[in-house]
């Protein structure tokens, strides 16, 4: 399930209350909760600020015999119901889930059938430029490689394809934006691999406000800061009108879940963006989207093995 636009995760001011704004019982406005379902919604919010849980779902293997929000049974959410953490309550005991989590579709792999590695894309016009590009109208035909770029590609792929990780029988799917399918063809040819796919969900975070910007260094460390601040503090946020992490994460995740059920004992390699490369890392690490942070600057060209960021898998590596 794709989330877009921001009647995904907008719900009600929060300067509403636990009774509703006129602080008495307000009719259900998404229908009844059954036992065995999850609702997905935002964080909580200590000034009681909500948001309506969007829809209601079943979530892999998770079955509640009720549903607790702030200690009190529920069987229907109301638009002034909160704070809208949720206690799931399984049969075999009382499990507590946050909220991004039902997102991630991904959560409950542990053994994966195939080998998923990622690459940022090699260095490229926008990045040459320090301009910040992620729309899909200037992206997909716009900002190709630079020649260093595609060098950082060739030497990343090649110290893959050297460690044996890497062969001619891995499959390699992209970003449909040029700076990602261009990275992936040359990864390609020195593979000696099949023809590059493509895919939507491995674009890169939209830049919201930022789009199409220029900027320098302290500035762009500054704005940064202000988006890694807000994304720690609630992964569902929107700042700058950015995408948020959690719908990142949903779309990442999801094209996980497709690979994983349609194949078995394949190598992947994933060619797309540095912001969606870290939270495809918070997806297998099973940890906030808005934490993505603590993965640390993504090297254009980087390669990462995906597997190993499993919980009690063996240390992580990256070719950077």
């Amino acid at each position: 399930m794709k989330v877009s636009g921001d009647s995904a995760e907008r719900g009600p001011s929060p300067q509403q209350s636990l009774g509703g704004a006129s602080g008495g019982p307000q009719a259900p406005t998404q229908g009844i909760l059954m036992p065995g379902e999850l609702a997905r919604v935002g964080p909580s919010d200590e000034t009681r600020g909500l948001r309506m849980p969007p829809v209601v779902r079943p979530v892999d293997g998770v079955l509640a015999d009720r549903i607790v929000v702030d200690g009190a049974q529920v069987n229907q959410f109301n638009p002034g119901m909160g704070p809208l953490h949720i206690v799931y309550l399984p049969r075999s005991g009382e499990r507590v889930i946050e909220p991004w989590q039902s997102y991630n579709h991904i959560l409950h792999l542990k053994n994966p059938r195939n080998q998923y590695l990622i690459m940022r894309h090699g260095e490229s016009t926008a990045n040459h430029e320090r301009r910040w590009v992620a729309a899909p109208e200037s992206c997909i035909a716009q900002y190709g490689l630079t020649k260093l770029g595609r060098l950082q590609v060739s030497e990343s792929t090649v110290a893959e394809l050297k460690s044996g990780i890497l062969s001619r029988d891995t499959r390699v799917i992209a970003s449909d934006y040029l700076r990602a399918r261009e990275s992936a063809e040359v990864a390609r040819r020195i593979l000696g691999a099949g023809e590059v796919l493509t895919d939507e969900r491995l674009r890169e975070r939209s830049c919201g406000e930022m789009e199409g910007r220029i900027f320098l260094p302290d500035e762009g460390a500054k704005v940064i800061a202000e988006v890694t601040k807000a994304d720690l503090e609630d992964p569902f946020s929107h700042i700058f009108g950015l995408e948020s992490t959690v719908q990142a994460l949903d779309r990442f995740s999801a094209l996980i879940k497709e690979l994983e059920e349609a194949h078995s004992q394949q190598t992947f390699l994933l060619v797309c963006h540095g912001d969606l490369l870290r939270i495809g890392l918070s997806a297998f690490a099973k940890s906030s989207p808005g934490a993505n942070s603590e993965f640390g600057h993504i090297s254009n060209a980087a390669i990462y093995h995906l597997n190993r960021f499993l919980p009690g898998a063996v240390p992580p590596l990256s070719s950077d």
